[in-house]
């Protein structure tokens, strides 16, 4: 039984090359290359194109001749060359029309994506008060031009160089003249947390590769960008994830010029990057240093999170998307580990050692502990000049509470053992093994103290070595 080959069929079986700078056209018998025949330009095959859909009269895609291979004998006497034993199914054949490439694959609603990569050059200080963080970096996308160029492509023009014409144009111009060969889309890429930003230099826009017409916009930001969740609760032991989000908002509806149904987002690969980063979707510069903070060994991280800027989707299928770039940073805490605490826990130390002084005594006993009090006073000043201010109790202001609320205790107790040795006339004994319990306890407290503060920085340094 013989068939009429489709249109799909007939440009599954049309292969492109390349002879004298001149493309040309096969029809590919796939069990005897050598009886391939040769159809000249694209305007040949366009020619037995027209005839070949003509003679169809609007016959539907048969599925059988795209998904198994099958002989294919043309009856149709407006196509006597096109003949083939056999034929494989083709999901995107490529074919030149009026100067520029086109692919089907987009047509039949095949999807095709705008590819990230992100250097991070430098990182400011963190405030963490305001939730913000400073940060330069520099955002390359690729992509693939299909089929939107507004002029023809001359193989014969001089040599060119593409420049951007607002945000979302770019235009081929000749060096050596102002005419514009050739003009196409960029990607709008937005960058959804910052508060303001400056574009450091001019975008860049460059044709990478002409077979696969592999284009690569880059530009260098310098922004302020907000963050999400910077909680101090753990200060000096806390650690951040310091965030940027990019996402394309405009011209992702259905039909329009980047639609999300049709150009996905993705990470750029090691052909996009060809090899001028260790890391093809992104990284941060070694000789990167952030004010207060250390970086973790791990590189920077990528996700595709849902974007939830604008109208919520109801179908989660359609849900547009964004690239969401982490650094995890450390406090670097060898002030509090190495100055404070120590002192404080030496503070602690000499007012318990008061307690060897007589509670008949409680004259000296109270003074010497009271000024032992007006010294961790100073030093909580201190502090608290460098410490964050937020609405919320942080961890080092617990601890210089403690010790505080410590020797306040001591001096109470002194202030009772005095109060009943005078007027009810305890022992001396007696108030001697009281002291010697608060001094205990005391002790434990601080001991407690420590343990537990140390062992955060531990937890801290550990995650840091696995990561």
């Amino acid at each position: 039984m013989s068939r009429n080959p489709s249109m799909q069929s007939l440009i599954s079986l049309c292969q492109p090359s390349i002879e004298d700078g001149q493309f040309k056209y096969f029809v590919a018998d796939p069990e005897n290359q050598a009886q391939n025949t040769n159809y000249g330009d694209d305007h040949g095959l366009r020619l037995i194109l027209d005839q070949q859909k003509h003679a169809y009269h609007g016959t539907k895609l048969d599925n059988d001749v795209r998904q198994n291979r099958g002989d294919i004998e043309s009856n149709n006497e407006a196509t006597p060359l096109i003949k083939s034993r056999s034929m494989k199914r083709s999901t995107s054949a490529p074919s030149l029309h009026e100067g520029k490439m086109m692919h089907f694959d987009q047509e039949q609603g095949q999807q095709r994506s705008i590819r990230f990569q992100v250097v991070v050059w430098y990182v400011g200080p963190v405030d963490v008060v305001l939730n913000r963080v400073t940060m330069q970096f520099r955002v390359t996308m690729f992509w693939n031009e299909f089929g939107h160029t507004d002029h023809d492509d001359d193989s014969s023009k001089s040599e060119t160089v593409w420049k951007m014409m607002g945000r979302r144009k770019a235009c081929e111009k000749e060096i050596l003249g102002d005419d514009m060969t050739q003009q196409i889309d960029v990607p709008p890429v937005s960058i959804l947390n910052a508060v303001s930003f400056d574009v450091v230099g001019e975008p860049e826009v460059t044709r990478l590769r002409e077979d696969t017409k592999l284009m690569r916009w880059t530009c260098l930001y310098k922004a302020i960008l907000v963050q999400d969740r910077l909680r101090v609760e753990n200060f000096p032991h806390d650690a951040h994830e310091l965030v940027l989000k990019l996402g394309v908002l405009t011209q992702r509806k259905p039909s329009s010029r980047w639609d999300k149904s049709k150009w996905r987002l993705d990470l750029a690969t090691r052909e996009d990057s060809q090899g001028s980063t260790r890391i093809p979707h992104g990284l941060i510069v070694d000789q990167v240093k952030i004010p207060e903070f250390s970086r973790t060994p791990k590189e920077l991280s990528f996700e595709f999170v849902p974007l939830s800027l604008g109208a919520e989707d109801t179908e989660k299928a359609h849900k547009d998307k964004c690239l969401q770039i982490k650094l995890d940073v450390i406090r670097e805490s060898g002030y509090y580990d190495q100055n404070i605490m120590p002192l404080l826990g030496m503070l602690n130390l000499i007012a318990v050692s008061m307690l060897s002084i007589e509670a008949t005594d409680f004259f000296k006993r109270g003074l010497l502990m009271l000024n032992i009090c007006f010294v961790e006073i100073s030093i909580r000043m201190s502090a608290d000049s460098k410490l964050p201010r937020v609405g919320y109790q942080i961890k080092i202001q617990r601890i210089l509470n403690s010790f505080f609320f410590a020797i306040l205790s001591l001096v109470m107790e002194s202030s009772a053992l005095y109060f009943a040795i005078t007027r009810y006339k305890l022992s001396i004994e007696i108030a001697n093994k009281i002291d010697a319990v608060m001094a205990v306890l005391v002790l434990l407290h601080t001991l407690f103290i420590f343990i537990s503060y140390y062992y955060d920085r531990f937890l801290l340094k550990q995650r840091l070595n696995k990561s």
